[in-house]
């Protein structure tokens, strides 16, 4: 034994050895790369504050010089209203030369502005510097703008999103500040920014290899890029595929992050800029492998070097472990079988205190188990008081946010049909807007009160039977003068010949299914087009089971196949954009499926994009109420 553990201790100096030189290494190598990594975020971090910081600058200046002007009695002055016209598309060039002189000095003084122009507090155009762009302007009303809106009910300064100027065809931020004299607002002020100017200052930064510094508003749209075919012509880009980071920028947090970008991952720094009534941020984006490419260098040069000492060293050090073991092979195996005995004995041993140790820990993990048991129950008491008091606050804020709308409901009719008074044409048309927008609201109210009681399985149904011809028929009648205003084909077919007296009827909540059919019937009409639209309302007994089938077909835009199965999703949107400017809160599917679903039925669609949708949904002859406490069957 002594001489094979002689025959040993070399090669055990020269593991010993080699393994202190491979550690030490190793943590040299380790904390340089770190080192190397942090220094590079901290450098990039520091550029995107520093030009976070000169953007806040830039832009507070210009919104200041807006501010500033927008107390002067030039600008406050209105004088020349009346000499509006569709033809100079405002007033004549020539008319105010005072406020124009304002307009015309502040473009001298600050060249990131590319119009400056003033509108009326109903959003019409008053004036624009230069005037040859108020001569070309393509409308002469701005009230839809969100710049305007935000401007005029928050009466603050507003920095708006980007987006495509129609005054120059291009890409456009504006600044807009609400203009008082006496206490009342006579106005908005309105400077466009000239963003080719934001892309120059980006594209003269000394960046690394492959970097990219962008400017993007709260949505990740794109408003400025250090690229050098970047301008204000080109279509803006988007950003949004950095997830979390977009968020990050809501919430004007600074930071980095990497993100994996078509199979590359992207190393992404970025810090706020926080303007009057929005927040951009500065982006600088570069693949990891070019940002820390210093430093990965460095470490497979070390790793590279490390190796070859270890494989100079293992070779050396195996040649004379085995020219020394030549010569103890037999004391080599009696010792082997010796430790191999001594082995088996030591694991019986190990073997026996761990079985102690489980048995230990299991009557540990018992009671823990029952202590968990006991805090679960507890928690459930928990969670049914606090259920009951969600339940309690949506009806109370339910019917706090209701009890005003009634009177402006009713008022707004009153004004409307002349009750109160005959209104001007425009009085009545804005009137009609603030009745139609109460409307919704108690629409979406009642909406989200519902998918509430869905969600709580509070929501009651009376069960009665009733008629699927006059559910078809209040359902069609009901839109068919939208359909009309809108040359929409609306139509209705009950299939009943077999049915008693030709009517099909069934068991089941019949507001609750109009609500379905109402809710089924508003999506097609907003999605068809108009002229040429056809919806049809259809309802079947299905024989095997007994169950009535409804339909609403119709030949509008379909359903992308991405899109379809997140549908029946709350506040799910298809497609943003439309969605908006058709309105909707996104609860109607939603709603419908759970009412559906408490009848014991089934919803369901087709739909092929570019040709039309159909949604199905059947309810069982004699329905088994899934949701409900208190149902009335």
């Amino acid at each position: 034994m002594t001489l094979r553990r002689a025959a040993k201790l070399p090669l055990l100096i020269g593991i010993a050895a080699s393994a202190l030189v491979v550690s030490v290494f190793y943590v040299s190598v380790y904390q340089d790369f770190n080192t190397g990594i942090e220094e590079t975020e901290r450098v990039k971090s520091t550029l995107a504050k520093t030009l976070a910081s000169r953007t806040q600058v830039r832009m507070q200046n210009e919104i200041q010089i807006l501010e500033l002007a927008a107390k002067l009695p030039q600008v406050q002055s209105t004088t020349f209203s009346h000499l509006i016209s569709e033809e100079f598309k405002g007033i004549p060039p020539n008319a105010d030369p005072e406020k124009r002189a304002v307009q015309n000095a502040i473009f001298q003084e600050f060249r990131d502005f590319e119009t400056v122009a003033f509108l009326m507090p109903n959003g019409d155009v008053y004036s624009v510097e230069p005037s040859e762009f108020q001569k070309n302007l393509p409308v002469v009303n701005f009230a839809y703008r969100d710049y305007f809106i935000k401007t005029t009910s928050t009466q603050r300064t507003y920095v708006s999103e980007i987006f495509r100027s129609t005054a120059t065809d291009h890409n456009t931020v504006v600044i807009s500040t609400p203009v008082f004299r006496d206490g009342a607002l006579v106005g908005v002020l309105v400077g466009s920014m000239n963003l080719d100017v934001l892309n120059k200052a980006l594209q003269t930064l000394e960046l690394g290899r492959n970097e990219v510094a962008v400017l993007v508003d709260r949505d990740g749209m794109g408003i400025a890029s250090s690229e050098r075919s970047a301008n204000s012509q080109t279509k803006a880009h988007s950003y949004s595929y950095l997830g979390n980071i977009v968020e990050d920028i809501r919430d004007g947090k600074e930071g980095v992050s990497e993100v994996p970008v078509n199979g590359t991952a992207m190393h992404v720094t970025y810090a706020p800029v926080e303007l009057s009534g929005n927040r951009w941020a500065v982006l600088l984006i570069q693949p990891s492998e070019d940002a820390f490419s210093e430093a990965y260098l460095h470490q497979r040069q070390a790793i590279a070097i490390a190796a070859i000492v270890v494989a100079v060293m293992g070779i050396s050090e195996y040649i004379l472990f085995r020219a020394m073991l030549r010569n103890l092979k037999l004391a080599d195996r009696l010792e082997d079988l010796n430790e191999a005995l001594k082995t088996s004995n030591s694991d019986l041993k190990k073997e026996k205190v761990r079985l102690e140790s489980l048995s230990n820990e299991l009557q540990a993990k018992n009671s823990h188990l029952e202590y968990l048991a006991h805090e679960l129950d507890l928690k459930a008491e928990q969670l049914q008081k606090i259920d009951a008091a969600k339940e309690e606050f949506a009806a109370m804020i339910t019917h706090e946010l209701k009890t005003p709308l009634v009177p402006i409901i009713g008022f707004a009719e009153l004004l409307s049909d002349g009750t109160l008074g005959e209104l001007t044409p425009l009085q009545r048309e804005k009137v009609q807007l603030m009745h139609g927008s109460a409307i919704s609201l108690s629409n979406l109210i009642t909406d989200l009160l519902d998918i509430r009681k869905l969600e709580l399985n509070k929501m009651k149904f009376d069960m009665i039977e009733s008629s699927v011809n006059e559910f078809l028929e209040r359902a069609v009648g009901s839109f068919k003068p939208l359909a009309e205003s809108k040359k929409i084909s609306l139509t209705y077919n009950v299939q009943a010949e077999k049915e008693p007296n030709g009517t099909l009827n069934l068991i089941c909540d019949p507001k609750r299914i109009q609500q379905v059919l109402h809710n089924l019937l508003s999506n097609a009409i907003k999605f068809v087009p108009e002229k040429t639209g056809r919806i049809e309302v259809s309802a079947r007994r299905i024989p095997d089971d007994g169950s009535i089938e409804f339909g609403v077909r119709d030949n509008g835009i379909g359903i992308p196949v991405e899109k379809q199965n997140e549908i029946f999703k709350k506040f799910y949107q298809v497609d943003t954009s439309l969605r908006r400017a058709m309105g909707g809160s996104g609860l109607g599917l939603a709603i419908s499926k759970g009412i559906v679903e408490a009848h014991g039925g089934t919803i369901w669609f087709e739909s092929v994009p570019g040709v039309g949708t159909t949604f199905y949904f059947s309810i069982p002859a004699r329905p088994a109420l899934g949701n409900g406490s208190n149902d009335s069957k």
